[in-house]
């Protein structure tokens, strides 16, 4: 009889011996576990997500102020970029 084998039959007997209980216990904690589980990678994929948001956020805004800086136009920058008219202004007045 080979590893797999005996676990499986290790398990089955487990899952014989178990009061209802028991057995209630077991899977609620195994539920408990995987679902706290699931809930931090789902966090750690919406940290992510939000890390390479504002990450190319600063890379337009740091655009837009390069080309600021060359004297581009306002309304250049807002067509290439895609920022707002506010947002350029803004990045326009930390220049001055």
């Amino acid at each position: 009889m080979n590893d797999k084998d005996l676990q499986h039959a290790f398990g089955v007997w487990e899952e014989l011996s178990q009061t209802p209980e028991s057995r209630i216990t077991y899977e609620s904690r195994l539920k408990y576990i995987l679902d706290e589980e699931a809930g931090k990678k789902d966090a750690h994929a919406a940290g992510v997500k939000e890390g390479i948001e504002k990450g190319l956020e600063r890379a337009l805004e740091q655009t837009a102020i390069n080309m600021i800086k060359e004297g581009t136009s306002d309304e250049f920058i807002i067509k290439v970029i895609g920022l707002s008219f506010e947002k350029v202004q803004q990045l326009r007045n930390k220049q001055l």
